[in-house]
């Protein structure tokens, strides 16, 4: 919007950046221009914070979070943001995987330990034996859909501008700032 705010009447702009009368871009709060003007964000910046959250579907999991958050941090909020939320998820999707992997693996050494019995002799119920396997491998790709689901959810968001904070999260990294933009927002302060 190259006009600004203001010219429609100040309900007529939601809060955003925008280009003021002077041509500088700035930060329209939703009733008046704020008061120096700031940086206006990096036009790449949703990409970077989408490409936090969805490193999660690449493969790449807890590493480019980290990374983007600590190149990031002091130079764009949003992306500080999105790569502390998507650092702490991941973190916390590792943790909820743990139980999965380790119940997974006993039950697979207790297989090769003991060797396989025949089945109980119910028709279609699984060897008593296998119930390890069948649990740790369910809890994995319970603990996976999750991931999946609010990964996409998340980059999507932060493709939109928009921060999403994830339902399941310990807040381990950032935690203060990540409370300040819960309730203010990713405009600058």
């Amino acid at each position: 919007m190259t006009g600004g705010p203001g010219e429609g009447g100040p309900a007529a702009y939601p809060p955003g950046w925008y280009v003021d009368p002077t041509g500088t871009t700035r930060w329209w709060d939703g009733a008046t221009w704020q008061a120096a003007p700031a940086a206006a964000p990096d036009p790449s910046s949703p990409a970077i914070g989408a490409l936090a959250h969805l490193s999660l579907l690449l493969s790449l999991g807890l590493v480019v979070p980290l990374v983007l958050w600590a190149i990031m941090r002091d130079k764009d909020r949003s992306v500080r943001a999105h790569a502390a939320e998507a650092a702490n998820f991941h973190i916390t999707m590792l943790v909820a995987a743990i139980p999965g992997v380790l119940v997974y693996f006993l039950g697979f050494a207790s297989l090769v330990t003991t060797g396989t019995r025949s089945p109980t002799g119910r028709s279609g119920a699984p060897p008593p034996d296998m119930l390890p396997l069948l649990l740790g491998m369910g809890w994995l790709v319970l603990v996976a859909g999750l991931a999946f689901v609010c990964a996409l959810i998340a980059g999507v968001r932060a493709a939109q501008r928009r921060f999403w904070r994830y339902p399941v999260s310990l807040r381990l990294i950032d935690k203060a700032f990540l409370a300040e933009v819960r309730s203010h927002g990713l405009e600058p302060r």
